[in-house]
C-alpha cells in the first residue's frame, strides 16, 4: 500500500542494536485485475487486464473507420458484450496472454474491478504441441530436461469461453481429446507452478 519512493527502515533487536537500510518502492501496477471498456477509437488503442476484459455492455464500444485500430490482451477472458461494433475498415483483435501491451492507452471508460500481437519469446517457451493446425486431439510435449509435476491446461475460444480443462501430471508429454471442439481459433494457456505459457492452437474441420 506504499506510494512509490524511497523508505528508510529501521530494526532494533532484544538487546538493542540497530540496523537501518534504505528501499524503494517502484512504481505500481498499471495493470488492473478486470476493466470494463466502452466509447469510441478512432485511433490504435490497447487495452489490458490481469484476468478479464469486459468490452461494451454497459454502453457501447465502438471501432470506428478508416483509422480505428483497438487491441485487448488479458490473462484469462475477453468478453465482447451487445453493443460492441466494428466498422468496415477497422479492426479489433483479442489476445489470451500474460505479455501485455507495452504502451497501454487508458481506457475511454474504464470500470476498474479489482502494440501489436504480442509476440512470445520461443527460446524461453518450455511447452510446444502439435499437431497444429489439428483437425482432431493434440499433443502437449514438455521441452528441455526440467519436467513440471503437474501442469494444468486450460483451453480457451476467441470468446474468452473456457472450452476445456485436464491436467498433467508427471508426464513429459500427453495427447488431449479435442476432437469433438469446433473448428476455429483457441489458446491453450498452461500452468505449471510460477509458470505459465499461452500458445495458439487452430482447430479445422
Amino acid at each position: 500500500g506504499l506510494a512509490p519512493g524511497t523508505y528508510t527502515v529501521t530494526v532494533t533487536d532484544l538487546h538493542g542494536c540497530l540496523k537501518t537500510g534504505s528501499w524503494s518502492v517502484g512504481v505500481l501496477d498499471p495493470v488492473c485485475n478486470n476493466i470494463t471498456v466502452t466509447g469510441t477509437v478512432n485511433t490504435t488503442v490497447c487495452y489490458n487486464a490481469h484476468y478479464t476484459i469486459t468490452v461494451g455492455g454497459t454502453a457501447a464500444f465502438i471501432v470506428s473507420a478508416p483509422g480505428g485500430n483497438a487491441t485487448f490482451i488479458a490473462g484469462t477472458n475477453i468478453l465482447f458484450e451487445p453493443g460492441t461494433t466494428v466498422q468496415s475498415g477497422a479492426y479489433m483483435h483479442g489476445y489470451i496472454s500474460t505479455t501485455f501491451c507495452v504502451n497501454p492507452n487508458v481506457p475511454i471508460t474504464a470500470a476498474a474491478t479489482g502494440q501489436d500481437e504480442p509476440q512470445m519469446n520461443l527460446s524461453h517457451a518450455n511447452f510446444t504441441l502439435y499437431p497444429n493446425p489439428t483437425s482432431g486431439n493434440f499433443t502437449l510435449v514438455q521441452k528441455g530436461e526440467k519436467v513440471y509435476g503437474t501442469v494444468k491446461v486450460e483451453v480457451y475460444s476467441m470468446n474468452g469461453e473456457k472450452v476445456m480443462t485436464e491436467q498433467m501430471i508427471g508426464e513429459k508429454s500427453h495427447e488431449f481429446r479435442f476432437a469433438s471442439i469446433p473448428a476455429g481459433l483457441y489458446f491453450v494457456k498452461v500452468v505449471a507452478e510460477d509458470y505459465v505459457e499461452t500458445i495458439k492452437l487452430i482447430k479445422t474441420r
